[in-house]
C-alpha cells in the first residue's frame, strides 16, 4: 500500500533472493491529453477515493505496432501513467536515491512498461518508469502559439514534477533524483539539462547513446522534417483544413489518435527551439548555443555509448570493405543524413575528409580493418562524436563530475557476428538486470543468458544504482579501477566488457571525432543555418 496526495494505491509484491520489491502500476501524473487537451501541454492528474488498483500495467501510448517485444500492452491516447518499484525500505525510515527511467524509441514507439525495474530498485533505489506522448500526438508543431510542440517532453517535466511532489509516499527522496533515459529517452535528458523548466527536478543524470547534439536530436531551421510543412502535410492527410494553424487544431482533435499515428510513418516529428513564438517555453535557443554560454543544469552526469553503436547496420559480412566500398558508404550514409539540407552539400569533399580521417592517416590498407572503420565512422556520426562533443563543451566550464563509459561487452550466446560488435541498445538488458532475472527485453538477442551476463549485469547495474546513491559510480574500487570523471585535459572514462577498465581517450580518437564534428559544422553552420545541426 502508498498512501500519495492523490489517493492510496494498492500495488503487488515480488520476492527476490532474499529480499522483495512492490510494485504500483498505472499511476497518473498528469489528465488525461485527450480531446481538446490534445496538443496542449499537461494538465495535473485528478486524484480519486478509496484505494485504487495499481496491480495492472496501463496502456502504452499511440504509436505503430512493433515486432519482436515481449511487452504489448494495449495502446490509448489516455496513456501519461506511470510505473514505482519500492525497495525494502530501510529500518530507520530513511528515504532512498530516486531514479526516473525516460525510454527510447525514436520518439515513435515503446512505453515505460517495456522496463521492469525490479533488479534496479533491489539494490536499494526507488525506480520510475513513465510514458509520455509521441510522434505527431507528442511533437507536433505549426511554429506558432497554436501548436507549439515539445508535448512529449513536457510530459516528462510533469512527471519528474509528479516525483517531487509524490515520491516520498513510496520512500524516495524528492531532493536526490537521477534521470536516466537510452537513445532517444536519452537526448531528451540530455536536453532537460537544457531546460530551465526542468532546473531542481533531479540532481543527477545518466545518458545512454544519445545526447542533446546528436543529428537527429532536434528540428533545425532550414532542414527537414520541417515542423510547419509536416504539420500541413498531416492535417491534409487527415481531411483537415491547411492554411490556418487554429483550424488544422480544432480539426486535428477531432480525428482518431492512432489513425493520426498510422500516417505518419517516418516523417519524423522532433522537439523544437521556441525563440521566435510563445511567451516561455522549454528551449529558447539551440543545445550548442546553451552549451556555450553556460545555461545548462550543472548536475553530475554519466554519458555512456555502446562501443560499436552502428555496427548492425553494416551489411558487409563476408571479405572485409574494399576502399571504393568505403567511400560509397559515406556518400551513401551521410548523404542520406544530409540529402533534406537546403543547403548546397559537397559530398565529394566530406567523403574525402572521412576517407582520410579514418582510412589514409590511420594508414588502413586490410579489407577487414577497413570493415571496422566503416562501422566506427558510422557509430561517430549517429551518437559517439555528439557525445565526446558535449563533454568537451560541456567540461570547459567549472561543472560537476561529468563522467564517459563505453559498453564493448557481448554475451557468448550473441548470434550476430563478431565484427558488429556491441550495437545501440545492447546495452538495456545489463541495466535493467535481465539476465540476472532470466527475462528478456525483446526476443532473439540471445538463446540463453550465460553467467558471464549476469556477472557483466550485475556490474552495470551497481555502477548505476551507486551512481544514484553516492554521485559516484565507484565509490570503492570495481576490478580494482577507480572511474575517474572526465575533463579536457585528461580525456579519462571506463570501458565496461567482460571487466572495467580504465581509459584515456587517444589523440587519434578525439582527430577522428574532430575530422566528424567539422564536417558537420561547416555543413550546416557555415553555410547560414540558424541552429547547425551539431556544434557551434
Amino acid at each position: 500500500m502508498a498512501h500519495t496526495p492523490q489517493g492510496d494505491l494498492r500495488g503487488v509484491r515480488k520476492h527476490i533472493s532474499n529480499t522483495y520489491v512492490d510494485k504500483f502500476f498505472k499511476i497518473p501524473f498528469a489528465a488525461p491529453p485527450t480531446g481538446l487537451r490534445r496538443f496542449s501541454r499537461p494538465l495535473p492528474p485528478a486524484g480519486w477515493s478509496g484505494v485504487r488498483d495499481a496491480t495492472q500495467l496501463g496502456p502504452q501510448c499511440p504509436q505503430r505496432p512493433s515486432n519482436g517485444t515481449v511487452i504489448n500492452p494495449v495502446t490509448d491516447e489516455d496513456c501519461l501513467y506511470l510505473n514505482v518499484y519500492r525497495p525494502k525500505m530501510p529500518a530507520d525510515g530513511s528515504l532512498l536515491p530516486v531514479m526516473v527511467w525516460i525510454h527510447g524509441g525514436s520518439l515513435t514507439s515503446s512505453s515505460g512498461n517495456k522496463y521492469d525495474g525490479t533488479q534496479l530498485a533491489a539494490k536499494g533505489v526507488v525506480v520510475v518508469a513513465i510514458n509520455y506522448r509521441l510522434d505527431a500526438l507528442g511533437f507536433l508543431c505549426t511554429e506558432d502559439d497554436v501548436i507549439r510542440g515539445n508535448f512529449g517532453l513536457w510530459d516528462q517535466v510533469k512527471a519528474l514534477q509528479w516525483v517531487r511532489d509524490s515520491i516520498s509516499s513510496f520512500g524516495g527522496n524528492p531532493h536526490d533524483v537521477t534521470v536516466f533515459g537510452e537513445s532517444s529517452g536519452s537526448v531528451s535528458v540530455s536536453q532537460l539539462l537544457l531546460s530551465p523548466e526542468a532546473t531542481g527536478l533531479f540532481q543527477k543524470a545518466i545518458m545512454e547513446s544519445g545526447v542533446s547534439l546528436v543529428e537527429w536530436g532536434m528540428a533545425r531551421p532550414g532542414l527537414d522534417p520541417n515542423p510547419k510543412r509536416n504539420a500541413r502535410r498531416l492535417a491534409e492527410r487527415m481531411g483537415c483544413p491547411t492554411d490556418d494553424s487554429h483550424k488544422i487544431r480544432d480539426c486535428l482533435r477531432t480525428k482518431d489518435a492512432m489513425a493520426i499515428v498510422n500516417v505518419t510513418a517516418n516523417w519524423g516529428y522532433y522537439p523544437v527551439v521556441e525563440p521566435t513564438f510563445g511567451q516561455t517555453g522549454l528551449f529558447s535557443a539551440a543545445p550548442e548555443v546553451t552549451l556555450e554560454t553556460d545555461q545548462f543544469s550543472n548536475v553530475t552526469t554519466i554519458r555512456a555509448f555502446c562501443s560499436q553503436e552502428s555496427g548492425n547496420m553494416l551489411n558487409k559480412d563476408q571479405g572485409g570493405m574494399t576502399l571504393e566500398e568505403f567511400r560509397e558508404l559515406v556518400k551513401g550514409f551521410v548523404g542520406y543524413n544530409m540529402w533534406q539540407s537546403s543547403f548546397d552539400v559537397d559530398m565529394d569533399r566530406i567523403t574525402d575528409l572521412l576517407v582520410d580521417a579514418y582510412v589514409v592517416k590511420p594508414n588502413i590498407t586490410d579489407p577487414i580493418q577497413r570493415r571496422a572503420a566503416a562501422v566506427e565512422m558510422r557509430s561517430d556520426y549517429s551518437v559517439i562524436a555528439p557525445t565526446i562533443q558535449e563533454l568537451q563543451m560541456t567540461t570547459k566550464f567549472p561543472v560537476q563530475p561529468q563522467y564517459l563509459l563505453s559498453f564493448s561487452y557481448r554475451s557468448p550466446n550473441d548470434p550476430r557476428p563478431d565484427w558488429q560488435g556491441t550495437v545501440h541498445a545492447d546495452d538495456l538488458f545489463y541495466v535493467f538486470g535481465y539476465p540476472v532475472s532470466d527475462t528478456f527485453l525483446w526476443y532473439d538477442f540471445v538463446s540463453g543468458w550465460t553467467e558471464a551476463d549476469r556477472l557483466v549485469s550485475e556490474k552495470f547495474m551497481t555502477l548505476w544504482t551507486n551512481f544514484a546513491k553516492y554521485g559516484n559510480p565507484t565509490p570503492t574500487d570495481m576490478d580494482g579501477v577507480n572511474w575517474l570523471p572526465w575533463t579536457p585535459a585528461t580525456r579519462s572514462y571506463v570501458d565496461l566488457g567482460s571487466t572495467l577498465t580504465s581509459q584515456v581517450m587517444s589523440d587519434a580518437r578525439m582527430a577522428k571525432v574532430k575530422a566528424m564534428m567539422d564536417i558537420l559544422e561547416h555543413e550546416l553552420h557555415e553555410k547560414g543555418s540558424a541552429a547547425h545541426a551539431l556544434v557551434g
